[in-house]
């Protein structure tokens, strides 16, 4: 008898201490901190703005204030472009604001934006602007044929390089992308990767 009257107690304490001590419990103790809107100072020296940016969690980055119709949200829009861990959607519409606010196209703003991204902890941001680049129209990619051929030449990373030849393969012929990568450095191992 008092064997199963101290199971009994001991099977009180595990779900009491199990109930204390999962997620719904402390859930309802303590509601999750609302994420507040950061207040960025877009009127500071580019290096600043960087920083003020580049010290924010991707969902503060995403609660920035921007519009794509002032040139001054430029950094926030760049920032939400290059940052890993975030979905495409919010890339997609950066690239969209980014195109008009600096009254260019897509093509160009990946390019620039792959141009930027030097290390390899950046490796997924490259891959993603990457798919997004390789998902432009053809007659998109063409007019940027120059500089797809400086990036695929002259970019840092060999993931760089690899998306520059990928996005002239689109639409030059095989033998012209051949003779083109023949002249580089690690050109072949760039079209060929």
């Amino acid at each position: 008898m008092k064997h199963n009257s101290a199971r009994h107690w001991f099977s009180l304490l595990l779900l009491a201490v199990a109930t204390a001590f999962s997620p719904t419990a402390r859930s309802a103790e303590a509601p999750a901190a609302k994420v507040e809107r950061p207040v960025i100072f877009l009127n500071k020296s580019p290096a600043i703005i960087k920083y003020q940016l580049g010290r924010l969690a991707n969902e503060q980055l995403l609660l920035v204030e921007r519009a794509a119709t002032d040139k001054q949200f430029t950094p926030v829009y760049q920032a939400i472009l290059t940052r890993p861990g975030l979905a495409a959607k919010f890339r997609t519409e950066a690239l969209t604001a980014l195109a008009a606010i600096n009254q260019s196209d897509a093509v160009a703003e990946l390019i620039a934006g792959l141009s930027q991204l030097g290390g390899e902890d950046e490796q997924p941001v490259r891959a993603e602007l990457t798919k997004l680049l390789l998902a432009q129209p053809i007659a998109a990619l063409k007019p940027r044929q120059a500089e797809l051929e400086a990036l695929a030449a002259e970019a840092a990373q060999p993931a760089q390089r690899h998306a520059a030849f990928a996005a002239l393969a689109a639409f030059q012929p095989a033998d012209a992308l051949w003779s083109f990568a023949e002249g580089k450095d690690a050109g072949f191992t760039a079209l060929l990767n």
